[in-house]
């Protein structure tokens, strides 16, 4: 059986609960759009592909903490490739829309509050 939404979301969160932030980079179609609409002025907003993906992460994992994720909602959509996830991690709060095909990620849109640091 191919992983869908929310078994991909529940490996994000077993990977931030174990201390690894992030989805393995097999996890991620060749052709991945990721998007931060709310990232700060000094960081990318968008990234398309999984290798320019790859590079950003890598260099953000370290500095980003990792932590388990309460979830406070899973919601899940009329299109089964969707899943709308609310979470908390050390205080921060995210909304992420998370498309997954074939068991890999195509679109990951994440809506952090800016307002604590992640």
């Amino acid at each position: 059986m191919t992983a869908g939404p929310v078994e991909i979301f529940e490996r994000f969160r077993a990977g931030l609960a174990a201390g690894e932030p992030g989805l393995p980079e097999d996890l991620w179609a060749e052709d991945a759009v990721v998007e931060y609409p709310f990232a700060p002025d000094d960081r990318a907003q968008r990234f398309t592909g999984r290798a320019g993906y790859a590079e950003f992460a890598a260099a953000g994992r370290a500095a980003r903490p990792a932590g388990v994720a309460e979830v406070r909602a899973l919601h899940r959509t009329a299109d089964p490739e969707v899943l709308i996830a609310e979470y908390e991690v050390g205080g921060a709060v995210f909304v992420l829309m998370l498309r997954v095909r074939d068991g890999l990620v195509r679109h990951w849109r994440e809506y952090q509050d800016v307002a604590v640091p992640a």
